[in-house]
């Protein structure tokens, strides 16, 4: 069916107040046959028509036909009225004149297109900057990064560790700590320290891992995974340790006692708390009295560390030993071929002057109390021997050969052992107390080993080794488990005493031609520090009972005394 408008539009306006109109439409069938014609008003085609017809009062004016009418001055007609663009009706034919509108401002990666704000490469403007649509990332030179396609990321896993200089855990925690990842867009790329690690992606190629902020007081390790490059899809560790600074320990305390005619040897009494000194003599004396001392023992108080009394032995006493089972002392006269026997309960009586092999005690450590039989063993050295004393008569009861040049001797009450240093071999002989005195194994050492220990805390035997011009002074130190040398200790030059302080771990070392004494952490086998005494240092013992270090100075004649 078509509608076809077959009348003409009546001009004839009945009243302009009205503002209506009369459209007749005859509707045709497709046998022409004219139906009933259909009257639309003004308010039918308001929605078809742009224009409309306007009051006089209100600006407007009409086509040339006097049906449309037109707004002036940019005005609009709405809802039968002219309407300027702030709201108000034109005055005169005229609209106020509107203030300029404030400027946008777009940010820096945009640019102004038609009065819009457009930023670059599909990022869209949030919070007042362009923004990439994958990563959140602001665009470079204009472009956003495109999205990595699987496996191109790398991996990065980033641990932090914070320990003290004993190995346990640090003061701090891994979370004092700032950590900064350098390299190809990495995410995160500053973050604070965790033990248990901190995923780090970012594009293949080069990069770093480093601390940006630190507590003082701490250094740094990093693993070989901190730094270097990567492939895509590889994965690396890092590891960062911060250990604290270890405090410098306090310098010990050293103070010196006189009265000494060329000290050589000492041994601590645990009966009295009496240090026992031997005045081997031919130092230079300064005064007469102390060249009176010579092949004397002087006694110390340590309660007071002044000497008390001196006793007569034989001629060039050296090495020196106590007997805790009837308080006696044993002095080995070098030049006399004897061991003199103190009584420390009888007013410090000469009882026994007992004949032993050739040059007895040739060593700080040249004799050695057997507690596992109560015997005393001494080291001969112009004999090639050691004498066997049996400490309940003080009698030789056996000679031990086989040795050569023997100097120092220690026993190892675990085992039932004894440890003689071989100064011509260089070696260090094991001899079976409990097996008939026989020698069951031969050790070899350092050059020229003299004085010699047995450390209870460790089961080693720790052994000086005096030296020569050509070598290095050392301490070898033997595992008495297997009867080997497990570790060798550089120490300064003339090692000729050594003594253990059970207390705290430490072996003391003086070294006769550097005039120090190294002290040796037993559980790491070092060095951990040297201490200036006197003069040519050689024989030194540990007192229990203060926890002080008694060393004799030879050439000074005096015997310092070291407060740790």
């Amino acid at each position: 069916m078509i509608l076809v408008f077959v009348s003409s539009i009546i001009t004839t306006i009945v009243s302009v107040s009205a503002q209506s109109y009369m459209v007749v439409a005859k509707k045709i069938d497709e046998k022409g046959t004219e139906g009933s014609a259909s009257t639309l008003s003004r308010r039918n085609i308001d929605g078809n028509l742009k224009d409309k017809f306007a009051s006089g009062d209100n600006n407007s004016s009409n086509h040339s036909k006097g049906l449309l009418p037109s707004c002036p001055d940019g005005s609009e007609l709405i809802k039968g009225k002219c309407v300027c663009p702030d709201g108000s009706s034109p005055k005169n034919s005229k609209c106020s004149i509107q203030p300029n509108p404030k400027p946008i401002k777009c940010p820096d990666d945009s640019s102004m297109v038609d009065g819009k704000c457009l930023c670059p490469d599909g990022s869209e403007i949030s919070k007042e900057k362009c923004v990439c649509p994958d990563d959140g990332s602001s665009p470079i030179n204009g472009k956003c990064p495109k999205p990595s396609p699987p496996g191109s990321l790398t991996f990065l896993s980033v641990v932090k560790k914070v320990t003290s200089n004993d190995g346990s855990s640090g003061t701090k925690k891994p979370s004092d700590f700032t950590i900064t990842i350098t390299g190809n867009d990495p995410s995160p790329s500053s973050f604070s320290g965790s033990s248990s690690g901190t995923s780090v992606t970012l594009r293949p190629g080069s990069y770093k891992v480093t601390e940006t902020e630190r507590p003082s007081g701490y250094t740094t390790r990093y693993s070989s995974g901190c730094s270097g490059t990567l492939d895509a899809g590889q994965t690396e560790d890092c590891t960062i340790t911060n250990e604290a600074n270890k405090s410098p320990e306090p310098k010990p305390l050293v103070t010196s006692i006189r009265g000494f005619s060329g000290p050589l040897g000492l041994v601590y009494d645990s009966n009295n708390k009496y240090v026992y000194v031997t005045n081997y003599g031919d130092s230079s004396s300064s005064s007469n009295n102390e060249a009176a001392d010579a092949d004397k023992v002087s006694i110390i108080d340590t309660s007071t560390d002044k000497v008390i009394d001196t006793v007569s032995v034989g001629k060039k006493p050296l090495a020196i030993t106590y007997n805790p089972n009837n308080n006696h002392v044993y002095v080995a006269n070098t030049f006399s071929d004897t061991v003199s026997v103190i009584d420390t309960l009888r007013n410090n009586n000469i009882i026994s002057n007992i004949a032993v092999g050739h040059f007895p005690g040739n060593s700080s450590s040249g004799i050695a109390y057997n507690s596992n039989n109560d015997n005393i063993h001494v080291a001969n050295i112009g004999s090639d021997s050691v004498s066997e004393i049996d400490g309940s008569t003080n009698a030789v009861t056996s000679t031990i050969k086989q040795l050569f040049n023997p100097a120092g001797i220690a026993y190892d009450p675990v085992n039932g052992y004894v440890y003689v240093a071989n100064k011509e071999s260089n070696t260090v002989s094991v001899i079976d107390t409990l097996g008939n005195n026989r020698v069951i194994a031969t050790i070899p050492v350092g050059t020229s080993p003299s004085a010699i220990i047995f450390d209870s805390d460790n089961g080693h035997v720790y052994v000086a080794n005096t030296g020569s011009d050509n070598s290095r002074d050392t301490i070898s130190v033997i595992d008495t488990s297997i009867n080997r040398v497990i570790a060798t200790i550089p120490v300064s030059n003339g090692p000729n005493g050594i003594t253990l302080d059970s207390s705290s771990g430490k072996i003391y070392v003086s070294n006769t031609f550097s005039n120090n004494v190294s002290v040796i952490d037993d559980s790491k086998n070092k060095v951990i520090t040297t201490i200036p005494v006197g003069i040519n240092p050689y024989g030194i013992v540990y007192n229990p009972s203060n926890h002080h270090i008694y060393v004799a100075n030879h050439s000074s004649n005096t015997i310092s005394v070291i407060s740790p």
